[in-house]
């Protein structure tokens, strides 16, 4: 929500552990992109609706995007896109 309502990047190791990405390369890039291609297709494809376990239920989360809502307000007056960008996240 950070990054889409208010535009602040987090560091790599932030986006891995919070399951944003899979996993940071280290030393070649080619090998690694090779290694994670190799892993990724023994497990067979992944849908992303079935990756929601880290996101909760909308119930459980309705204070979340309330409270993320009303610091867009705050922060962001007169744009209308960081309060659509919580709504569209919220679906």
């Amino acid at each position: 929500m950070e990054m889409c309502v208010f535009g602040e990047p987090i560091r790599a190791e932030d986006a891995e552990r919070l399951g944003i990405i899979d996993r940071i390369a280290v030393g070649d890039l080619l090998a690694c992109a090779i290694r994670f291609a190799q892993e990724v297709s023994r497990l067979g494809p992944r849908r992303t609706r079935d990756l929601a376990e880290k996101l909760g239920t909308k119930e459980s989360n309705t204070a979340l995007f309330a409270a993320y809502r009303e610091r867009a307000r705050k922060t962001r007056k007169n744009l209308l896109a960081p309060v659509a960008a919580v709504d569209a996240i919220a679906l």
